[in-house]
């Protein structure tokens, strides 16, 4: 049976013989439905019809973009290449052969672990293309996926460790289970924080803000902004990237806590 992608946000559904009726990741206040209505997408029929282009951040981390757009959001997961293996941080909708093979010249994907369920995109195929390889996804993040499969692994908890500097922490905010990763191993030994939409870089230098809804503007309320300044306060890191270009660096450690508290005075 074929699977059906949710044209606006991009999250591929478990396989059925007919579209679904509705889209909930859309249908939740921190998106949107498209004034002519919901419309599917099969992912497997655009296959190979686009290009993956490899962006170079810096040492061991490239960012990944589609070219052209299709389908979703247009978020950049991040491709990371730490000492014990490769890790894709995030997702996007389309995956093609030519991407496949790259990734595996680069040594394949040892894991895939995902910041919230708006980043979900078809997490399960890309899992399926490198030998069922782990997809980590916070427990309180559950209820919004869309795809079952054995190979998602539920974490729990404020944080769970990949590798001795690499670590998941659960922020909440953006969602009860909205999650960043920190390498402490990036190749200057300062410390990276992949934060996404948890924790999000504007489109101005060094300015970085909270959000329950981004396309809806809905602010984040002071006490969970608080929250995900004192759970990240312990970790060190130089650089923040988010997933749509733009990064602040250097400091960014003491740039989120004085956005925290910007936010906070802001709101009183």
């Amino acid at each position: 049976m074929p699977k059906f992608t949710c044209k606006v946000c991009g999250v591929q559904h478990s396989p059925a013989q007919n579209p679904p009726a509705r889209c909930l990741i859309c249908e939740d206040d921190r998106q949107y439905v498209r004034a002519e209505g919901q419309k599917w997408v099969e992912l497997a029929q655009h296959k190979n019809q686009h290009d993956t282009i490899w962006h170079k951040v810096e040492d061991n981390v490239y960012r990944l973009s589609i070219t052209p757009h299709l389908v979703g959001i247009g978020q950049d997961p991040h491709f990371i290449q730490t000492q014990n293996g490769n890790y894709l941080w995030d997702c996007m909708p389309l995956i093609n052969d030519q991407l496949i093979e790259d990734i595996k010249a680069k040594g394949g994907l040892k894991a895939i672990a995902i910041s919230h369920p708006h980043f979900y995109s078809n997490v399960v195929d890309w899992s399926q293309a490198f030998d069922n390889i782990p997809i980590y996804i916070h427990i309180n993040d559950r209820p919004w996926v869309q795809e079952a499969s054995d190979n998602i692994l539920f974490w729990e908890g404020d944080e769970l460790r990949l590798e001795d500097d690499v670590t998941l922490i659960k922020c909440g905010g953006h969602f009860n289970g909205s999650s960043v990763m920190h390498w402490a191993g990036a190749s200057d030994g300062q410390g990276i924080l992949f934060a996404n939409d948890t924790i999000c870089p504007q489109k101005r230098i060094n300015s970085i803000s909270f959000m329950y809804s981004f396309p809806n503007v809905i602010p984040l309320p002071a006490r969970k902004v608080a929250h995900i300044g004192k759970i990240i306060a312990p970790y060190k890191f130089d650089r923040l990237y988010g997933a749509f270009k733009e990064n602040v660096m250097p400091n960014a450690d003491q740039l989120v806590q004085q956005a925290v508290k910007r936010y906070i005075k802001a709101l009183e």
